[in-house]
């Protein structure tokens, strides 16, 4: 199924369960909100006496953590600043590029997939794959798309991504999979979107990722660098991508250009049943 993006908001609740709080300033979690104990972090209870208690206990453990470790969750916290907007209903705590998903939404990256869902195990689309990446170029880096060339594309017509592909190729970033088609429905791994966004990387700032020859290679090395994909294998996985890999990818994008560090990205799991 195409699915498209739709704006909603959602209350995130595991089934059964009750709804997630979330931070509402850094100095509260560091940008993050409060889910539940992963990676060391602690689940907040918004009007518990024993917060303060446990806020100075995580401080004192991490005195004795090692440095490397200090930085991944320092990082981790800060991908998105402090914001009162909510979880897909269907993303949880623990799954998969998570962090990255709430972050996209905070950004205006994504509007998720209706009813207050975004799919994060669905197989990512080229279609989706040309909105997310000029929600980036245009919505939130506030760039312009470049007078739309005539283009021979004859199976766009209509679809929910057609400027943004109309778009994307103005920019040179596709030229299509034959020279009459986009093939907007079809999947796509993560070697395209290596590609893709490297593309785009260097159209912002020219050099950053060196393509020169082996195209796939040096722009799967280049993420790597930028903190944008884990590993170099991964980037060059012919696995089809979900649009879980997509925002870690894209919102790694985000800080690789406006220049902000931040720890890798976790590995996308090999099995997302």
């Amino acid at each position: 199924m195409n699915r498209q993006e739709s704006s909603t908001n959602g209350k995130p609740t595991k089934p059964g369960g009750a709804p997630r709080r979330w931070a509402r300033s850094p100095q509260a979690t560091g940008c993050r909100r409060l889910d539940g104990i992963r990676s060391g972090r602690y689940r907040g209870m918004r009007t518990s006496v024993l917060a303060p208690i446990m806020t100075v206990a995580i401080a004192a453990a991490a005195l004795s953590t090692s440095t490397a470790e200090t930085i991944a969750a320092q990082t981790v916290a800060d991908l998105c600043g402090p914001s009162d907007v909510q979880q897909f209903d269907d993303v949880f705590d623990d799954d998969y590029g998570a962090d990255y998903i709430w972050c996209a939404r905070v950004l205006g990256l994504t509007r998720g997939t209706g009813g207050g869902n975004f799919e994060p195990g669905t197989e990512l689309t080229r279609a989706q794959m040309a909105a997310f990446l000029i929600r980036l170029w245009r919505d939130t880096l506030g760039r312009v798309c470049l007078s739309q060339p005539t283009h021979a594309f004859k199976d766009i017509s209509g679809n929910f991504a057609e400027t943004d592909i109309e778009c994307l190729y103005a920019l040179g970033i596709t030229k299509g999979t034959t020279s009459t088609t986009y093939s907007p429905s079809r999947s796509l791994n993560p070697a395209a979107i290596t590609r893709f966004l490297a593309r785009m990387i260097n159209m912002i700032k020219p050099g950053r990722c060196d393509l020169t020859g082996n195209e796939l290679v040096k722009a799967a090395a280049c993420l790597v660098q930028e903190s944008i994909a884990p590993s170099t294998t991964e980037a060059t996985s012919t696995t089809p991508a979900t649009r879980a890999q997509m925002v870690v990818y894209l919102v790694g994008a985000w800080h690789a250009i406006t220049g902000n560090d931040r720890a890798l990205p976790p590995e996308r799991p090999q099995s997302t049943s």
